[in-house]
């Protein structure tokens, strides 16, 4: 009996060991397996984490693209300026050359004409290439042309009172505001007031107008 026993036993334990050594093989694969299914579902993870980030980022950069195309990018408001002359040409100043200036000159013309000379100003202030232009749209050429015209004028009108008004001065010229009373030759007395606007450049008279009120 006790053989048996022993054998019994025996052949337990070698089942058991026959059991342990067939299942260690088997323990090991498993971890292999479970290790490459491991990696293989993390590295699909990480990938499917940078592909999913490369689209997010190409849907952004497509989007920003449709707005610009769109329109729809705000653009911050503009401010209206205090400054009326802000983007504004800069200026430029204005000079009328060598010589006398519209002050000197406009002066001297009133106080020839209100001391009875103001057939003074044709020599001493005209350009020799004058242009005169009457109310009436008569353009006069030179220092000739308006001699002729003043010999016209007097000899067509006779003169009671002559004063002038001014200069009011300008950055190109200046204006003289005249006061006459006269007689046209065959006509009735009667009192006129014009005014006059005369160009100045290096020094000298280059165009006069006359304006009648």
């Amino acid at each position: 009996m006790a053989k048996r026993t022993t054998t019994t036993s025996g052949r337990k334990a070698g089942a058991t060991k026959k059991k342990t050594a067939t299942r260690k093989p088997a323990t090991k694969a498993a971890k292999k397996v479970r290790k490459k299914v491991t990696t293989r579902a993390t590295g699909s993870r990480t990938a499917a984490k940078s592909k999913n980030a490369t689209k997010r980022k190409t849907a952004k950069k497509v989007a920003k693209k449709v707005a610009k195309k769109a329109g729809t990018k705000r653009k911050p408001a503009r401010t209206k300026s205090s400054d009326p002359t802000k983007g504004l040409v800069a200026a430029r100043p204005v000079t009328t050359g060598r010589g006398a200036g519209p002050r000197a000159s406009g002066e001297d013309v009133v106080l020839l004409c209100n001391t009875g000379r103001a057939h003074e100003v044709t020599s001493k202030w005209l350009h020799p290439r004058v242009e005169s232009i009457e109310a009436d749209g008569q353009l006069w050429k030179g220092v000739r042309g308006v001699e002729a015209k003043s010999a016209w004028w007097y000899a067509n009108h006779e003169v009671h009172g002559f004063s002038a008004e001014g200069p009011y001065v300008g950055a190109t010229g200046f204006a003289v505001r005249f006061r006459l009373a006269v007689t046209p030759k065959g006509g009735e007395r009667m009192e006129m007031t014009e005014v006059g606007v005369y160009t100045v450049r290096d020094g000298k008279i280059v165009r006069e107008e006359f304006m009648y009120g």
